[in-house]
């Protein structure tokens, strides 16, 4: 079984088990059946896990050179369905409410060079993403 591929239409799921402590995250391709994987790793300590934020991003992996990796030009992703669910199992679309606001992040290089642009929330559970430069 292969992971995803560029393209793939993908479901990724992150959840918090309070009482173990731990996160669980879920990729599912839905492109290629069997493909995706899902890892749960424990929270370090409760201070480092203060699970006061959630994020719908790409990220660089390795933080973006010259702390690691250059961004692959990935042209546009979309996210859609996005959803969160709060501490108190309030579930909800991105649009701001009384417990969360959503906020438009532009992911800069370490020279603070634009690398990644958000596009404006778009029916409060979709966005698109747009690649600018590798670093």
């Amino acid at each position: 079984v292969h992971g995803p591929q560029p393209g793939d239409a993908v479901v990724a799921s992150v959840y918090f088990d309070s009482s173990a402590g731990t996160y669980t995250l879920d990729v599912n391709d839905l492109t290629q059946k069997g493909a995706g994987f899902t890892v749960t790793e424990r929270c370090p300590s409760r201070s480092t896990c203060a699970n006061g934020s959630a994020e719908v991003i790409t990220e660089v992996p390795g933080g973006g050179v010259p702390a690691g990796y250059d961004l692959a030009d990935f042209g546009a992703v979309g996210y859609t369905n996005a959803a969160v669910t709060s501490r108190n199992g309030t579930r909800g679309n991105l649009g701001a409410n009384g417990l969360w606001s959503p906020t438009q992040i532009t992911m800069t290089d370490p020279g603070q060079d634009t690398m990644v642009t958000a596009g404006p929330l778009q029916g409060n559970t979709a966005f698109l993403e747009s690649f600018v430069r590798s670093s």
